[in-house]
C-alpha cells in the first residue's frame, strides 16, 4: 500500500513539472512573438532668439532677451589692441580702459541650434570712430565647481568670428551653423586687433540699444 501512495505522489509530482514547463514555455514563446522595437527620439535644441541686448560692465555682461523694457546703464569701453580673440583675458584698468568684453546669455536648459544664420552685431561710439572690431560667438560651458570666474574661450566652440568692414560699427557675420549644447550659455566676445585704442558704448535705451541680431542667411 505505502509503494502505490509514494507511486501515486511520483506521478502527480511529474504532472506539475511538466505542466510548469509547457506554461513556461507559452509564455516566452509569446513574449517573442509579440516584442515590438521602440524608438526614442531626442528632440532638437530650439533655434536662437531674433534678437538678444548687450548689458553689464566689463569684463562679463549680459545678452538679454527679449528686449529690455526700462533704460540700462550706458558702458564705454576704451578698446585696448590685443592679440588674439580667443586668448585675451586681461583684466579691465582704470579709466575705462578694457582689453575685451564678454557677454552671456543665462544657461540655456534645451540648447540653442543655428542653422544657416546670420549675426548682426549693433553697436555705438559716442565720438567719430575709426578702428577695427573683432567679435565671435561662443557655445560656452559652465565651470564644472561652483564659481564666479567663467571658463575661458579657450575652453568654449567658437561658433563664427567675423570683422567690421570700413570703420563700421554694424558688424554683420558670414553664414554659419551651430549649436550651444544644453546646460551651456551663447557668449559673445568683442576685442580690438587693431593698432589703436578705440571707444564703443552699449547698454539700452529707448533710442539706442546696442544688440546681436540673428537673420535668415538668405536675407541677411
Amino acid at each position: 500500500m505505502r509503494r502505490v501512495l509514494l507511486f501515486a505522489a511520483f506521478l502527480l509530482l511529474l504532472g506539475l513539472t511538466t505542466a510548469t514547463a509547457a506554461s513556461f514555455d507559452v509564455q516566452a514563446e509569446d513574449i517573442t512573438s509579440f516584442s515590438t522595437d521602440v524608438s526614442i527620439s531626442v528632440p532638437s535644441p530650439p533655434p536662437p532668439k531674433p534678437a538678444y541686448y548687450l548689458s553689464g560692465s566689463p569684463p562679463r555682461g549680459a545678452l538679454e532677451h527679449p528686449e529690455p523694457g526700462n533704460s540700462s546703464p550706458v558702458i564705454s569701453g576704451k578698446f585696448q589692441p590685443v592679440d588674439s580673440l580667443i586668448l585675451e583675458d586681461t583684466a579691465p584698468g582704470s579709466g575705462q580702459v578694457v582689453y575685451f568684453m564678454r557677454w552671456a546669455s543665462t544657461p540655456q536648459t534645451q540648447g540653442i541650434l543655428f542653422e544657416d544664420k546670420q549675426v548682426i552685431l549693433d553697436l555705438y561710439s559716442p565720438g567719430q570712430f575709426s578702428g577695427t572690431i573683432t567679435a565671435g560667438l561662443f557655445d560656452c560651458p559652465l565651470p564644472t565647481t561652483p564659481s564666479t570666474v567663467p571658463v575661458s574661450e579657450a575652453a568654449c566652440e567658437l561658433m563664427v568670428a567675423w570683422t567690421n568692414e570700413d570703420d563700421s560699427l554694424l558688424l554683420t557675420s558670414p553664414a554659419f551653423d551651430g549649436q550651444v549644447e544644453p546646460g551651456n550659455e551663447l557668449r559673445l566676445k568683442v576685442v580690438n586687433l587693431g593698432t589703436a585704442e578705440w571707444t564703443i558704448q552699449w547698454g539700452y535705451k529707448s533710442n539706442r540699444s546696442a544688440n546681436l541680431a540673428v537673420v535668415n542667411a538668405a536675407s541677411p
